[in-house]
């Protein structure tokens, strides 16, 4: 079997599929994108409560936007893990024992949804910065959500590397009663509203631009 139900009853092509192109001329809705983040729980479920992409998703939106980013790296950072809509996330241990061959299908996956939007070269362009706010997002749960213990537990060298070490948000507690008791619902819609608004904004940008 190599293709995948989405909520919606598409099927996505994976690759290995006989009519899978190396980029599928499909574009997945937002809807079915933001649907599956809002039900994908980071940190293999061992969070201290349902915390899922979409809102990590936001969180690092948040941090982009606190900080006056722009508009580009706002929308890069809601979509940097899209592709989990299709991969699942998967813990970074995990993923480096896994090697080469999940590199290979996550990169595959990612390349196509990014194609399909037209983010290929904005989060080229863009992918350190967004790499910064999603590891500050890490840290930022790893205080707020996980079982982390600064005296006892082993340093993350992603995070935690003396010199280069990146310190949590103070602009968010993740524990907050707000958070907590939205449902996956809250936050797919958050992230699916707040995506297709920055989309918007960026096509009606780039058409006036090109007007003579």
């Amino acid at each position: 079997m190599t293709w995948l139900v989405m909520n919606t009853g598409r099927e996505h092509l994976l690759p290995g599929h006989p009519e899978r192109a190396p980029l599928p001329p499909y574009k997945p809705s937002l809807s079915e994108i933001g649907h599956s983040l809002a039900h994908i729980n980071r940190f293999t479920g061992h969070a201290k409560r349902a915390y899922s992409v979409a809102e990590h998703s936001l969180l690092v939106a948040d941090m982009a936007r606190h900080d006056g980013m722009g508009i580009m790296v706002e929308l890069c950072a809601l979509m940097h893990d899209a592709h989990e809509s299709i991969t699942g996330d998967v813990a970074t241990p995990i993923k480096q024992v896994l090697g080469d061959a999940w590199g290979r299908f996550e990169r595959a996956e990612q390349d196509a949804l990014l194609h399909a939007y037209g983010l290929v070269d904005a989060m080229a362009e863009h992918a350190s910065i967004v790499k910064f706010y999603d590891r500050k997002a890490l840290a930022t749960e790893r205080r707020d959500l996980l079982a982390f213990y600064q005296h006892s537990s082993t340093p993350w060298p992603i995070i935690d590397t003396p010199g280069i070490e990146i310190a949590p948000w103070d602009g968010a507690y993740l524990m907050a009663e707000h958070r907590v008791k939205n449902t996956a619902l809250v936050w797919a819609n958050r992230w699916m509203w707040r995506t297709a608004a920055l989309i918007s904004f960026t096509e009606t940008s780039a058409a006036a631009k090109a007007m003579p």
